[in-house]
């Protein structure tokens, strides 16, 4: 019996049904979770008992077949003589012990199995014993003291919000206030000056410029430095200085450069126009005048007839 005990295990701890002919069959089954009284008892692998039986069931045949290496009669005889031992036991009342699988007894034609309470590897998981849960009492002063907290919670958080709803509402009226004087007109709105035909304003005369040309910069300061070679160097041609007073009271200007070399070759440029370019250095700039008039509707007169506006159309007039 000892031999078909091993096999008896092995096969029901893998799921297989086992019959031993002459007593039953032993079918492997899963046990609920139960709860008896204040013990919880976890799920686990059982074992049933039948005592009703397949002939046909070579389970058991097969298993000694592969462990043993023996035939399929000496299987059979194995398994007859020890089915035949456990009937007589059983028939005189005795106990079969079956490890871990569970205790089969009877008397006569009638048998009982017990299944162990550990069958194959379900008693990892240990019965909990349960216990009531412990009801802490909480005083009323204690119960109102948290009141009291929670309340003051509640209320610093709301003077914080009303801060900062009072601050955002602030700064967004503030950007809207900015926002609508940005848009009003005349603000951050510079025209554009160009240098055209002007109406004379009578004003004492003064050392400042009545009339900007856009764009105008300071002369540059550019020092150039020409050592000669040593010898004899060339004697220079002394260029004659240019004009620095205008012969009449109004001029007509045509450019106004920051050099006198930038000046020059304007003049160079414009050979071909008609007209008679003159240089002047007034006020720090290098202006180039095209007529000269001691009265402003004579020279606005000739301008026209000459039609310098055609050939300069920001040409503009220039008290000196």
């Amino acid at each position: 019996m000892t031999t078909l005990n091993r096999h008896i295990q092995h096969l029901l701890s893998i799921g297989q049904r086992v019959t031993l002919p002459g007593i039953g069959t032993f079918t492997p089954v899963m046990r609920s979770a139960s709860l008896e009284g204040n013990l919880l008892t976890p799920p686990r692998s059982t074992v049933s008992f039948d005592a009703s039986f397949s002939a046909g069931d070579k389970t058991l045949e097969n298993s000694i077949i592969r462990k043993e290496d023996c035939s399929s009669e000496q299987a059979r005889r194995i398994i007859d003589e020890a089915a035949s031992e456990a009937a007589q036991n059983l028939a005189v009342g005795r106990e079969i012990a079956l490890d871990e699988v569970g205790t089969l007894s009877g008397r006569g034609t009638s048998s009982e199995f017990s299944p162990a309470g550990h069958f194959a590897c379900s008693d990892w998981l240990a019965p909990i014993e349960l216990k009531p849960l412990e009801v802490r009492r909480v005083e009323q002063a204690e119960v109102a003291k948290v009141a009291d907290t929670l309340q003051e919670r509640r209320s610093s958080l709301m003077r914080s919000l009303s801060r900062t709803a009072s601050s955002a509402a602030a700064i967004a009226v503030l950007a809207l206030i900015t926002f609508i004087w940005a848009q009003l007109p005349g603000k951050a709105r510079h025209a554009a000056q160009t240098a055209s035909f002007g109406i004379e304003n009578i004003a004492p005369e003064t050392s400042e410029p009545l009339i900007d040309t856009p764009g105008a910069s300071e002369p540059a300061l550019v020092l150039i430095l020409n050592t000669p070679a040593d010898g004899v160097a060339p004697a220079k041609r002394r260029v004659e200085k240019p004009v620095t007073t205008a012969p009449d009271r109004y001029i007509m200007v045509v450019a106004s450069l920051a050099s006198e070399k930038e000046a020059e070759t304007f003049v160079r440029e414009h050979a071909d126009c008609r007209l008679d370019l003159r240089v002047i250095h007034a006020e720090g700039r290098w202006r180039v005048y095209a007529l000269s008039s001691p009265s402003f509707e004579d020279i606005n007169a000739m301008a026209r007839r000459k039609d310098i506006y055609t050939s300069f159309p920001t040409a503009w007039v220039c008290r000196c």
